[in-house]
């Protein structure tokens, strides 16, 4: 795919089998309904963990099945009270065993993370100023998806994802990268 390629061009059969392969996780975002529900298809075909993060066109869309393919859901507080209003309270569903758990982002105040075994709570870092928070809520979801893999704790998988998104606020745009030396500075200095 060239950069200037639209990403909804780009389907399920349009990655190799060798990537599929190869992947333990597909995170799904930024896609329409019918794009995002193909790749969760797809997915749980593969046996694929999924996540997902409906991002403002969940406010037009119900991506019903997405939700219920998907592992892990991650959404700020305006995805949360839209998606309570379509699918119930969050416990509620967490609780339905669908196998779905959920995290809630706060911005700076950390984030919820409410599992079938319990709820978990970080409460954030805070850092010196924010330039600019595009890319955030991916850079928070890519540190907890990349903690989980590595079988991090549930705490320091949050500790992780919150530095993630911290440090990605402090950069221009989507950042292009976040090392894991700043990471542990972030952590130990609180």
């Amino acid at each position: 795919m060239h950069e200037d390629e639209e990403i909804m061009e780009f389907y399920p059969d349009d990655v190799s089998d060798e990537i599929w392969n190869n992947v333990q996780h597909v995170h799904i975002t930024s896609f329409d309904v019918d794009m995002a529900t193909k790749f969760a298809v797809r997915a749980k075909e593969e046996n694929k963990t999924i996540s997902f993060n409906p991002t403002k066109g969940y406010f037009d869309e119900s991506f019903g099945d997405v939700v219920e393919q998907a592992d892990l859901i991650q959404m700020n507080r305006g995805e949360s009270e839209t998606f309570a209003k379509r699918h119930g309270s969050i416990g509620a569903v967490v609780d339905s065993g669908n196998g779905s758990d959920i995290v809630v982002t706060h911005g700076p105040a950390g984030c919820t993370f409410y599992a079938q075994d319990g709820l978990a709570n970080h409460e954030g870092f805070t850092v010196d100023s924010v330039t600019d928070t595009v890319g955030a809520g991916d850079s928070f979801i890519a540190g907890l998806i990349s903690a989980g893999i590595h079988d991090e704790s549930l705490e320091e998988s949050l500790k992780i994802a919150n530095a993630h998104g911290a440090l990605s606020v402090m950069q221009k745009g989507a950042p292009k990268s976040i090392s894991n030396k700043d990471i542990q500075e972030l952590i130990n200095s609180t």
